[in-house]
């Protein structure tokens, strides 16, 4: 009996130890994992025209139609859903958008639901590969 709870002791912890590398493993991959189109990160973007959706908790913004910024979103809103307008309040209080400004979109501007803008990074257009 003795020999026996210590193997299966040993095999318990083989099991535990192995479940825990396996989710830092995991966690490690999503947080490098970015999109090749994310620049580099800019701290304000002015005088937007224009948006469109963007990746899982995110928006893009359009400065002009060569010039974009994703604009990464942390809070209650669904970017997904901005459809006709999104609403911003600026802390700087200019037309700009800054690390910190609240985002609010049409689906939920009416139940007072914001995101707040964690980054700011230049999008970059699709490369077309000629094969």
């Amino acid at each position: 009996m003795n020999n026996l709870t210590k193997i299966l002791i040993t095999a318990s912890m083989f099991v535990l130890i192995g479940c825990s590398a396996t989710s830092e493993e995991n966690q490690a991959t999503k947080v490098t994992k970015k999109s090749p189109r994310q620049g580099e990160e800019v701290q304000r973007i002015c005088n937007i025209n224009g948006w469109s959706n963007g990746e899982r908790n995110s928006l893009i913004v359009h400065k002009s139609k060569r010039e974009s910024f994703k604009l990464t979103l942390i809070g209650m809103c669904d970017a997904e859903w901005a459809f006709s307008k999104i609403a911003t309040s600026s802390i700087s209080g200019r037309d700009c958008i800054t690390r910190g400004d609240k985002i609010a979109t049409d689906a939920n501007g009416s139940r007072g639901a914001t995101c707040t803008v964690m980054k700011i990074h230049q999008w970059l257009p699709e490369k077309i590969d000629n094969k």
